[in-house]
């Protein structure tokens, strides 16, 4: 598992939280870190950006709200962890039935299609 320490906010006009953020392979928990300790949040979408000085860096929530870091050794670590789990994602939803079906479906229109405008 993998952690880094960090500053949250919500939106704009929030205050920010110290927090404490773990990514499992797949989740990232994020954690309230002063007193009293409590779970703030579990997100399965999310974006990692760092700032052009390259000293710092963000993680970016799809619920809006995002974690401001120092910690770039571990945050780049979870750039690549999340890399490879959304290219796994991928790989399984192409192999999944739901992905034959719709490619399927695809050709049988456009095989349609394609006989219509050629029998005009």
């Amino acid at each position: 598992m993998l952690e880094i320490r960090g500053s949250y906010s919500k939106n704009e006009d929030s205050e920010t939280l110290k927090v404490l953020a773990q990514f499992d392979g797949g989740v990232l928990h994020v954690w309230h870190q002063s007193d009293p300790f409590y779970h703030l949040l579990s997100c399965y979408d999310f974006s990692i950006a760092v700032s052009q000085t390259g000293r710092t860096g963000s993680v970016k929530l799809k619920n809006g709200g995002w974690i401001e870091t120092d910690d770039m050794a571990n945050l780049k670590l979870i750039e690549e962890k999340l890399g490879s789990f959304n290219r796994m994602k991928t790989t399984k939803w192409l192999k999944s039935r739901e992905a034959l079906l719709v490619l399927a479906l695809l050709s049988a229109f456009f095989a349609i299609w394609f006989l219509v405008h050629k029998g005009s």
